[in-house]
């Protein structure tokens, strides 16, 4: 069973008056913090806009991470990402594992608590 991997694609929304380089430290941050975790991998998304005219290959979405991990990790992977939240500047941050998602918001841990709790629990099993 722990040969499955999930895959947790991350989208941080930055702070109202932030811009594209803040909202790039953010992920790096995040990142960094996640990769301390036993992940198999946290890496850029793909899918980020291209400037008219120009040609890119790869190019990743800003504030957006793709997380693989194994099942039996999702508990604390959820919690690092919320506790990386209520102590960054990000406004909130939404999480989604195969269409199903939730965002979390700065804001009362015990709602993201519960919150959480619910993704983890249909996502133990994937």
């Amino acid at each position: 069973m722990e040969d499955q991997v999930i895959e947790l694609t991350l989208r941080i929304d930055g702070p109202a008056d932030g811009d594209a380089k803040e909202l790039e430290a953010l992920t790096h941050q995040l990142r960094d913090e996640l990769l301390q975790l036993p992940v198999h991998d946290v890496e850029g998304v793909s899918g980020g806009i291209v400037p008219e005219g120009a040609r890119a290959v790869g190019v990743a979405e800003v504030g957006a991470l793709l997380v693989k991990f194994a099942p039996s990790l999702i508990g604390r992977v959820t919690r690092a990402v919320s506790a990386w939240l209520n102590r960054s500047i990000a406004h909130s941050i939404e999480l989604e594992i195969g269409g199903d998602r939730i965002k979390l918001s700065v804001g009362s841990v015990e709602d993201q608590a519960r919150l959480i709790a619910l993704f983890e629990e249909n996502h133990r099993k994937s």
